[in-house]
């Protein structure tokens, strides 16, 4: 393996890295470089080491960038979470990986102020610039503003089998699991990417997704830096995008299918029908259907590649942007994987016959961290169980059919069934509580059926806002039922 990430970086300083659109403001990989610099100087003053766990929080891709740049080099692990995650959610974390230092948007800092006074092991939260509330005389002492140096350190590349990065991912047992990956299993995903899109510097992405994700992390952040490609960020992420494409002649987008219904949606309310044939369209996060596949062929002359990894591998299958097929997951990306389809005893399955995907070689992790009572559910004999079931078709493509274990996608994010249904029985008057996915006007909505006792007061607006207390939003179900017999919903 020759690639180097950070070479690469410095490779193309003279380029645009960030092309704020709404803002009319332009970042190039010159000035990304300096803030990357000034905060490694920065967190070394701060005492981060080698192999310390520092919890990332921001809403800008820019600053989630400089991080993992700034903190691989250091050495330290970079734990990436939702902006807009709860404090319910990162006391979960926070009780499975062991960070004391918190890098984050200051509104972050504000919004979780309890938390952060209540984590014992906390030693300080970094942000990279002030905002105009002011802290508790407590927070005060915890809080420190990256101060720019004179003489900011290089970046230099870390190790090959230095651990970079730990995500948080969900498998259905209502808490978190740990996944780390190293440097060269980043280092492995950029090459396939490589191989399959042709980008060349200055070519021009649209960022419709967080970056925050492993999804996103490689396919909107790591792998177009590494090519000198211009990132176009929107404030309104989802708002014009057929415009934002045609002005800015964007020419890759990575999303997830909802944003393909939108594009739809747009579409409809034009005169004119546009041709986008220019354009390929990466999907992950969930599964396209057939259905709105054919749709977005139809509508704008253009055919979406269909891809699937998991925090747990980070991106191995693809359909080849030359030719996407339909309601298949593709072929491996990856060289150094093995992919089998295994059946409840974990015997491989005739091609045509169900069975799970199950995955192991280079960047396939082989543990989790907090997987003790869970292990024989997610590995057997080496392999990682996916809890995705498919099959082989007689093209040797992959056909996804569902999910064995309780948990699924919602906008891209894993949402563990489980950890919904267990916090709805601590509402009292909750007999029993069962989360899935339903259904409604060819439409999948999450749903929440609850059982409850004869005295039970609570509204199903009640119910979603004590939800959204505890979870992020795209947690919260959007559709609720509430029984009080096993035959009369409550309306």
């Amino acid at each position: 393996m020759k690639s180097c990430l950070f070479h690469n970086f410095r490779q193309h300083e003279k380029l645009v890295a960030f092309n704020y659109v709404d803002q009319k403001k332009e970042t190039t990989y010159e000035d990304l470089s300096l803030e990357a610099r000034q905060l490694l100087t920065f967190l070394k003053k701060q005492g981060i080491k080698k192999r310390d766990y520092v919890l990332v929080a921001f809403e800008s891709e820019k600053d989630l960038l400089i991080s993992f740049l700034a903190l691989s080099s250091l050495g330290a692990i970079l734990l990436p979470v939702a902006p807009h995650c709860t404090s319910y959610e990162l006391k979960n974390i926070a009780k499975l990986v062991n960070f004391k230092t918190v890098l984050c948007d200051y509104s972050f800092l504000i919004d979780h102020t309890d938390f952060f006074l209540s984590h014992k092991n906390l030693e300080a939260v970094l942000t990279l610039k002030n905002g105009d509330q002011e802290l508790s005389h407590e927070l005060f002492f915890l809080h420190n503003c990256l101060t720019p140096s004179k003489k900011p350190d290089k970046l230099t590349a870390p190790e090959h089998d230095q651990v970079v990065t730990c995500h948080m991912t969900f498998k259905g047992f209502a808490t978190p699991l740990g996944v780390e990956h190293t440097y060269e299993d980043y280092l492995y995903a950029i090459e396939s990417c490589a191989r399959i899109f042709d980008f060349k510097p200055r070519h021009r992405l649209l960022l419709t997704l967080p970056s925050y994700p492993v999804f996103g992390l490689v396919t909107n952040l790591l792998f177009p830096i590494f090519e000198g490609c211009e990132l176009y960020v929107s404030d309104k992420k989802l708002s014009s995008i057929l415009q934002l494409i045609e002005r800015y002649e964007i020419q890759h987008m990575n999303v997830v299918p909802v944003i393909l219904e939108k594009m739809l949606l747009e579409a409809s309310k034009l005169r004119e029908k546009r041709d986008l044939s220019h354009l390929t369209i990466v999907a992950g996060g969930s599964y396209l259907t057939p259905h709105l596949f054919n749709q977005i062929s139809e509508k704008f002359n253009l055919k979406v590649t269909q891809g699937y990894g998991l925090t747990e591998t980070l991106p191995i299958l693809t359909n080849h942007p030359k030719d996407p097929q339909p309601a298949t997951l593709g072929m491996l990306m990856r060289p150094g994987v093995e992919l089998k389809i295994l059946d409840s005893k974990g015997f491989e399955v005739p091609k045509g016959k169900a069975g799970e995907i199950c995955l192991r070689g280079q960047g396939v992790i082989t543990k989790y961290i907090g997987d003790e009572s869970f292990r024989d559910q997610l590995f057997r004999s080496g392999w990682l169980r996916t809890g995705d079931l498919a099959y082989f078709n007689e093209q040797n493509q992959i056909i996804f059919l569902g999910r064995r274990l309780n948990f699924t996608k919602v906008l891209g994010n894993m949402v563990d069934l489980k950890e919904i249904e267990e916090l709805c029985k601590t509402i009292f008057g909750v007999k029993m509580a069962r989360a899935f996915m339903s259904v409604e006007r060819e439409r999948e909505k999450l749903t929440l059926s609850l059982f409850v006792s004869k005295d039970f007061l609570l509204t199903k607006k009640e119910i979603a806002e004590k939800i959204r207390q505890n979870l992020s939003n795209y947690k919260v179900p959007s559709l609720i039922k509430i029984y009080k017999t096993s035959f009369e919903e409550i309306q």
